[in-house]
């Protein structure tokens, strides 16, 4: 509300930008959960494989590895989560919503094994220059047209 009392800002490029920022990891997340929903399954485990992945990226970083490298192992590591929640829904026909409820409960349980340590004090710039800015913005519309596209 208070946005279009000041219109001049509310509707200018740099506050657009802001949103759109701000709305692409819940965006890109969205996109992977459409698709499961589209099927008729449900992910509730989507929120600890996200954190997951990020204490494995913020761990290599802490830990001297290269960002470009954390990042990679990061996605690896979100990818082996979905490759195991979807085996076990889909050859072992196990019940979506028990195989993914369990799974929060263990990638969660990873995750915050994995950062009962002190917490890093830097992280280098290269790691805020992927997640913020165009980079992720390009990157959720492009997982979007191609969401889309596997819709069709």
């Amino acid at each position: 509300m208070f946005g279009f009392a000041n219109a001049s800002a509310f509707f200018s490029l740099p506050n657009f930008q802001n949103i759109a920022y701000n709305a692409a990891f819940s965006g890109l997340l969205a996109i992977g959960l459409a698709l499961v929903i589209s099927t008729g399954g449900i992910d509730l485990s989507v929120g600890a494989t996200l954190s997951l992945c990020s204490c494995v990226t913020g761990w290599m970083i802490s830990n001297g590895q290269a960002t470009g490298l954390a990042i990679v192992v990061g996605l690896l590591v979100g990818a082996g989560c979905g490759v195991a929640n979807g085996t076990l829904v889909g050859m072992l026909a196990l019940p979506p919503v028990i195989v993914t409820f369990g799974s929060m409960a263990l990638f969660g349980g990873i995750a915050a094994g994995i950062t009962n340590q002190p917490i890093p004090v830097t992280f280098p710039d290269s790691l805020f220059t992927v997640g913020s800015g165009m980079v992720i913005v390009v990157g959720m519309l492009l997982l979007g047209l191609l969401g889309w596209a596997v819709l069709q």
